[in-house]
């Protein structure tokens, strides 16, 4: 979704994103979601959180959303997206004898196990829907079947990010989670900003910033 967004008011479109929740970018931070919403309404992008809708129709040529609140929203199209499902509906794991979980992700343990010399790698099992995390899995996969892996599967440095015009990427937990995480540990934060950075300089794209968190001296 940001993706195309992106490209369309690269284009001269109007974009409008409508977020029901009270910041764009859930999956992030804090400051990595208030930085994204600066820097896409600063591209003009429009962007309302807080908003519910309560019914989407046709009118004429244009297509409308309503809100909770009474506000309407014209537009030439509308795309909703809403998140993803697992593609497991059809496979009838049930029959192997494998559990599945909210909207049909399949339950895995500590060894990505999903039943007796069954794994569940990948997007299927609903932990990180990104290509480079199931093949980070399958290789696990392989070693534990093999005998060359005994301890659980880690993902616990695993790459994220939002893919669009503006990227948001983060390894690991948040810093803002590390006092959480490891209570009693000596936590420090540094941070920088990309105008710093002679490569950002280069693009022209010197909004954003670099954070770094620290347990006992360790990155995490």
């Amino acid at each position: 979704g940001l993706v195309r967004r992106a490209y369309c008011a690269r284009q001269g479109s109007s974009s409008t994103i409508v977020e029901a929740l009270d910041r764009v970018a859930l999956t992030e931070a804090g400051e990595g979601s208030v930085a994204l919403y600066k820097q896409s309404t600063r591209d003009g992008w429009k962007i309302h959180t807080g908003h519910r809708v309560k019914q989407k129709e046709s009118k004429g040529e244009d297509a409308v959303l309503l809100f909770e609140d009474g506000e309407e929203l014209r537009a030439s199209k509308i795309m909703i997206a809403v998140g993803r499902a697992p593609g497991s509906k059809n496979l009838d794991v049930e029959k192997a004898g494998l559990k599945t979980f909210r909207a049909g992700w399949i339950e895995t343990d500590a060894n990505l196990l999903a039943g007796p010399d069954i794994y569940a790698v990948g997007d299927v099992n609903g932990r990180v829907l990104l290509a480079h995390a199931g093949e980070h899995q399958a290789e696990y996969a392989v070693r534990h079947a093999a005998g060359l892996e005994t301890a659980a599967y880690d993902d616990s440095a695993m790459p994220s990010c939002i893919y669009g015009h503006h990227e948001v990427m983060h390894v690991g937990p948040h810093a803002d989670k590390l006092a959480e995480l490891y209570p009693g540990k000596k936590i420090e934060v540094s941070s920088s900003n990309l105008i710093a950075n002679p490569i950002s300089q280069s693009y022209g794209a010197t909004h954003g910033f670099v954070k770094i968190g620290w347990v006992d001296g360790a990155v995490y």
